[in-house]
């Protein structure tokens, strides 16, 4: 799922992703809201096998009348899109990735298990919370027991095909609204959705497949997995390694920030020597450019 301001980091996602995955040859599916031509060209040039996609009038629809009861609301209303996966068919297998991602490895192993959503834990995880599924903040799991346990982050999810079915669909469209988003007291979207809706049927893999950088600290601390280890890095949170000015306030804050963005920029120079560029792609890449959070 992208968006023009989020062109540089779905270039790298997908190239990174290509280069550890060389015998890929599934089909890339672009969820997107208003991906300008340019942009799509540029994706076009580069990578082979796309798709574009955009929301459903059904899903437009709910939107609409969440935004205008919660205008809030709008500044995130993208996320939601992601719910367009569940309307594909003809997949056996279908992983969805955050833009803000970069492979380091392979995680082809993880289409072997026999399994029906594979995920990685959220921040409520990794601080050893549960989540309320009604205001979705973290508590302890002790607290209640409706509690959602064993919480994802929504960035790297792979579905068995099962899963993608207009049932799930529209439950998922159905749990849009305003009444249940006037509880909800965090800033979480489509992850709140899916984690309610799929509950009990998640199976949590390693962090280093999903490594959030902005809980590497719990990360750390419950799992041990080091950053070195991390198969996708993924720079959740409003810092992104092509927002510089965003990496300026943060670094002093977050010591890994820096390493980690040293990664994502030798990614991004190896994307450049190999792309197919127009002058579009180089002036969406430049450092002045409003970039979302």
């Amino acid at each position: 799922m992208t968006s023009d301001n989020f062109l540089p980091g779905t270039v790298v996602m997908l190239h990174s992703f290509l280069q550890h995955h060389k015998q890929f040859r599934g089909d890339i599916c672009i969820i997107h809201d208003g991906l300008s031509l340019q942009s799509q060209a540029i994706l076009e040039d580069n990578f082979q096998s796309l798709k574009f996609l955009t929301a459903s009038s059904r899903l437009t629809e709910k939107l609409d009348a969440l935004v205008a009861a919660q205008p809030k609301i709008a500044s995130r209303r993208a996320r939601f899109l992601s719910i367009e996966m569940f309307a594909l068919s003809g997949y056996d297998k279908l992983l969805f990735c955050d833009s803000d991602m970069l492979f380091r490895g392979s995680v082809a192993d993880l289409f072997a298990q026999q399994a029906e959503l594979i995920c990685c834990g959220d921040g409520a995880h990794y601080h050893g919370n549960a989540r309320d599924p009604e205001t979705f903040l973290e508590v302890s799991p002790e607290t209640s027991c409706d509690a959602l346990e064993q919480t994802f982050n929504a960035g790297f999810m792979l579905f068995d095909a099962s899963l993608c079915n207009a049932e799930n669909y529209a439950a998922l469209i159905d749990m849009i609204s305003p009444e249940r988003w006037q509880k909800i007291q965090t800033g979480h979207t489509d992850q709140m959705l899916y984690n309610v809706h799929f509950a009990g049927r998640q199976k949590l893999a390693s962090p280093a497949y999903n490594y959030l950088l902005a809980y590497s600290d719990a990360i750390i601390q419950k799992s041990g997995a080091k950053l070195s280890e991390a198969l996708v890095l993924h720079y959740n949170g409003p810092v992104k390694p092509w927002s510089p000015g965003a990496i300026l306030e943060n670094f002093q804050d977050r010591p890994m920030l820096i390493q980690s963005v040293q990664i994502w920029n030798k990614a991004f120079t190896d994307f450049l020597s190999q792309a197919h560029l127009r002058e579009e792609f180089l002036d969406k890449a430049r450092p002045d450019k409003d970039i979302d959070a």
